[in-house]
């Protein structure tokens, strides 16, 4: 490939360097560089307006922000609360949360109240008042009390404990809480926002597009119908603009840079990159699988560590080095699987197996789950009884007797995750109906970062006997893969 005219431009070595290591922190970063510019600008600017009008004019607003996973729901909040907090940051709390990390209401509400006091600054000492309290339901009617009487206490001169008049309720994985019984967390904190000398906003983040249906009758009535959405690139053109954010250098770094001129000249071969042949064949590639701008970055990183002196532009052969290195067959995808994952794929390898059918969904595969640990179980209990009773006395037997080994059989929500994440590898392609064999081949990935329902069918990539040959080595799994 020739090489552009700007490569015989000489740059010192200090503005290579810096170069590098600014393109490479962007590369490596969640954020990016210009929101406003991005496929999130939408999301982003609703959601800041939401914030801004319980900040600001201390309304109540409750919404949803949904979106596949990896696709900036995360960046969305956190920059949306940045911008807020750089000007409003002694007027608002924000109370972060999470449906994996605070499994329980009675966790939630321990949390809240922690997260409270580390913002008042509460001293845990015996003459001092916290959020927190011995017994879950104080501490939940503490914090109700505290937040319905947060305007009165604002004007108590005398009041210890003074509370912003505005709180943000962050949620992340808002679906594992309605799980829960009656589902009094939600329906507390939606009751809330409808009282009007309480302005705080929940904001619950979600992969469910129907999150609606999972709220019960009572809940789903207070909710406001605010749902803000997160999208995949609808373009190879929109991709491409997305992505190379990420490659150019922002106009208000050039003063770092000891020839101005470098920074300017490497933004105008940025531009031209998506018109060379090697570019353009990783974009399709990322594009019309994983839609992932994750997956392009990382085809990026090589071509930017090798910029040098004699080099200073990125070479345009490097960018499909990346894909071309990553490990396609069963084997590798079945390696890279954590154990909660290796057990999906053996109990649907299973389920296959018993049905001579090969579709399989989540429910089908969870339930063969379930059984087949109950039976090991039961096996593993059985055989040390015997192994006892061979090896000791009587009076040992006995003792020993009641003792059972068991492995933990997780619940269909920890099992959920793996489900999809086994999707994301490949081994649990979509289904293929006689309408669709010719191209499946084609876009069996190509919506890798859409939600999968429970009740999904899929086509399992490999045979029992296949994984059975595959996890040689590990007894237990060994066990589970013959019936």
């Amino acid at each position: 490939m020739p090489v552009p005219e700007s490569d015989q431009l000489q740059f010192c070595e200090d503005d290579i360097n810096l170069m590098k290591k600014t393109v490479l922190a962007q590369l490596a970063s969640p954020q990016i560089p210009d929101i406003d510019k991005s496929i999130l600008a939408k999301p982003y600017k609703e959601l800041l307006s939401v914030l801004s009008r319980t900040i600001e004019d201390g309304e109540s607003h409750m919404a949803l922000l949904i979106g596949p996973h990896g696709l900036g729901k995360t960046v969305v909040v956190e920059k949306a609360m940045e911008n807020l907090a750089s000007s409003e940051s002694d007027v608002f709390i924000a109370i972060r949360l999470s449906g994996s990390l605070q499994a329980t209401e009675q966790h939630v509400v321990r949390e809240i109240a922690r997260q409270l006091d580390a913002a008042l600054h509460t001293e845990k000492s015996a003459d001092s008042s916290t959020f927190e309290k011995r017994a879950i339901s104080d501490t939940f009617a503490n914090i109700l009390l505290t937040l319905e009487t947060s305007v009165e206490s604002r004007k108590d001169k005398k009041s210890t404990k003074e509370l912003p008049t505005r709180i943000i309720f962050v949620i992340d994985e808002i679906e594992k809480y309605t799980d829960t019984p009656r589902q009094m967390l939600l329906y507390n904190l939606f009751e809330l926002t409808q009282n009007p000398k309480v302005p705080i906003c929940v904001l619950g983040v979600t992969t469910k597009v129907n999150i609606r249906d999972m709220f019960e009758k009572r809940v789903r009535s207070r909710f406001s119908q605010r749902i803000i959405t997160t999208h995949l690139a609808g373009s190879l053109e929109e991709f491409w603009r997305n992505a190379s954010q990420t490659l150019r250098i922002k106009a208000i770094k050039f003063v770092q840079f000891g020839d101005q001129q470098y920074p300017k000249k490497w933004n105008e071969y940025i531009d031209t990159l998506d018109k060379m042949k090697p570019v353009l064949q990783t974009l399709y590639q990322c594009y019309f699988t994983t839609k992932s701008i994750w997956e392009f970055k990382q085809s990026c990183m090589l071509p930017i560590r090798q910029i040098s002196s004699a080099a200073p532009f990125p070479d345009p052969d490097l960018f499909p080095v990346y894909s071309r290195s990553l490990v396609d067959g069963v084997e590798a995808k079945l390696a890279a699987c954590s154990n909660h994952e290796l057990m999906m794929v053996v109990a649907a390898a299973r389920w296959v197996h018993r049905s001579e059918n090969s579709n399989v969904n989540f429910n089908l595969a969870y339930n063969e789950y379930e059984r087949m640990m109950k039976d090991h179980n039961i096996e593993t209990t059985t055989v040390m009884a015997n192994a006892n009773n061979a090896n000791s006395s009587h009076i040992d037997s006995l003792a020993l007797a009641g003792i059972k080994v068991t492995k933990t059989i997780h619940s269909a929500a920890i099992m959920r995750d793996s489900w999809g994440r086994i999707y994301r590898t490949g081994l649990l392609p979509d289904a293929i109906s006689s309408s669709s064999e010719i191209n499946a081949h084609n876009i069996q990935n190509m919506y890798k970062e859409i939600v999968i329902e429970d009740s999904r069918m899929l086509q399992l990539d490999i045979l029992l006997e296949e994984v059975r040959s595959l996890v040689a080595g590990d007894p237990m799994m060994e066990r589970l893969t013959k019936i």
